[in-house]
């Protein structure tokens, strides 16, 4: 299971309260876009980034020339992967998990999840940052503090530009 987290536990209830009136039990469009981006920080190689957004693949884009995503994320700031790798492990035995919605009791620590709210999910993304690049609709999960891990290997990984690209953002902000 995966559960996301709420500050605010009723606004958190509202929101899966309506994806489980508009989704069922299920999610079988696989409406809900769950991404996670791994090896955001050199330093801090647990670190990683979970994303949830519409999924883009099944917007109509002969209709549209721009879309706008809206997404939500969270930096887990784990020491290590250990728990990251669990839950993959079973995601790949099974082929399923559970999207659930918690309180936070504190800003590490989650009270009981909400169990009777939960979607039933099949797809989830993880990819390591390095992979993406400027127009990726992960890209959220790259700001311009992100220190990403580049295999020695991979000559101009796609992070690059999106870094760039951010940069120059910053820069014109200031001016």
């Amino acid at each position: 299971m995966i559960v996301l987290g709420f500050k605010d536990i009723e606004a958190g209830k509202l929101i899966f309260k309506e994806w489980k009136n508009r989704f069922g039990d299920v999610d079988g469009k696989e409406e809900l876009r769950i991404s996670v981006v791994t090896g955001i920080d050199k330093k801090n190689p647990g670190h990683y980034t979970v994303v949830v957004s519409a999924n883009y693949e099944l917007l109509d884009r002969s209709k549209y020339n721009h879309f706008v995503m809206v997404s939500r994320m969270q930096t887990m700031e784990a020491p290590d992967l250990r728990n990251l790798n669990n839950f993959l492990k079973v995601y790949e035995k099974t082929g399923r998990y559970r999207l659930i919605p918690g309180s936070f009791t504190s800003e590490y620590s989650l009270d009981e999840p909400i169990w009777d709210l939960w979607i039933g999910k099949e797809k989830i993304i993880v990819r390591p940052a390095w992979q993406i690049g400027q127009n990726d609709p992960d890209v959220v999960a790259i700001g311009d503090t992100i220190d990403p891990i580049i295999p020695n290997d991979v000559k101009n990984p796609p992070v690059l530009q999106a870094l760039q690209r951010f940069s120059k953002r910053k820069k014109r902000k200031r001016h």
